[in-house]
């Protein structure tokens, strides 16, 4: 897996004064904005990304983590005082969280929602440290014929998911897919399909 000495210099990157006052500057600016509805992490992210292009790699990955994960954590705020989500994930908050605050037990409310979102994170956080280097492994694996494969698989789920006739979802999902691969390649950079135009 991963040798002690990683985890250690891990540490000693995470736990430097300026990223650990970054950690707590980042956690209050996520929670307001979370706070407010409608901005959620997918908006604060890159507002906030041009700030990181002259910062590390190690400051950068943490303030772009802790600003997603207190703005997720932000919308359940207002989804329990005002039964407004500030963000998707905390649309379920509104249907037990808003009647505890009535009942004059927001704050418990705000507790639960709090230890739930630090044990998801925690459990979240986990499964992707131990599993990344297996997935990680698996996907260095792909060659040319899965990958064929796999956009062979997204036409059947958009086939399958479509009302109607499945035919019709065939052929939107093929046509999607002709259009997509118009322009450049992202892995070798040829253009294809654009009759020698620049444009």
């Amino acid at each position: 897996m991963y040798s002690l000495e990683l985890w250690l210099s891990a540490a000693g990157i995470v736990f430097q004064w300026q990223n650990m006052a970054m950690i707590l500057g980042a956690g209050l600016i996520g929670l307001i904005i979370g706070f407010l509805p409608g901005i959620g992490p997918l908006t604060a992210l890159p507002l906030f990304l041009p700030l990181t292009y002259g910062m590390k790699p190690g400051p950068a990955l943490i303030l772009l983590a802790v600003l997603y994960m207190s703005t997720t954590y932000g919308g359940s705020l207002s989804a329990i005082l005002l039964n407004t989500p500030g963000t998707a994930a905390s649309a379920a908050t509104c249907l037990d969280g808003y009647p505890m605050a009535k009942q004059g037990k927001g704050g418990v409310a705000i507790g639960i929602s709090m230890m739930s979102s630090f044990i998801g994170g925690f459990i979240g956080l986990a499964g992707l440290i131990f599993l990344c280097p297996i997935i990680a492994d698996f996907a260095l694996k792909f060659q040319p014929a899965e990958y064929f494969m796999l956009a062979v698989l997204g036409l059947v789920l958009i086939a399958s998911s479509s009302k109607g006739s499945i035919l019709k979802g065939f052929i939107s999902g093929g046509f999607g897919f002709l259009v997509s691969s118009v322009g450049m390649d992202i892995m070798t950079g040829y253009s294809r399909f654009t009759f020698h135009s620049t444009y």
